[in-house]
């Protein structure tokens, strides 16, 4: 699909100077599969770069996204202040111990313009 679409999109859309592809953690097509694609399509056109993007969970206002946990967050919050009770963690001590990767769905926008 990738390369049907880059295929489509390169000869014909003559302003287009940079494809910017974001995959994050999912991978629908391997990961470098994806790249070489991206790399073969934009040669076939002088001055067309290309880069990648792979943010894992991305934290943002997404009113029809399923996969956002900072809405879930805050109605957790909210209940909990309006039941007068305290703030806790809701996950597990490994999952408090542990490092993830975020990033926000402004900042990623403003990157990849």
């Amino acid at each position: 699909m990738l390369r049907n679409v880059l295929a489509a999109v390169i000869p014909n859309a003559a302003n287009l100077r940079h494809i910017c592809l974001q995959t994050g953690h999912k991978h629908y097509v391997g990961p470098f599969e994806a790249i070489d694609i991206v790399f073969k399509e934009s040669a076939k056109r002088d001055g067309l770069t290309w880069s990648v993007h792979r943010p894992g969970a991305i934290f943002g206002f997404s009113p029809l996204s399923m996969m956002t946990i900072v809405g879930t967050l805050c109605v957790y919050a909210a209940i909990c202040k309006y039941e007068n009770k305290p703030l806790k963690f809701p996950g597990s001590k490994e999952g408090w111990n542990s490092l993830n990767v975020a990033s926000d769905a402004d900042l990623i926008a403003k990157q990849q313009i």
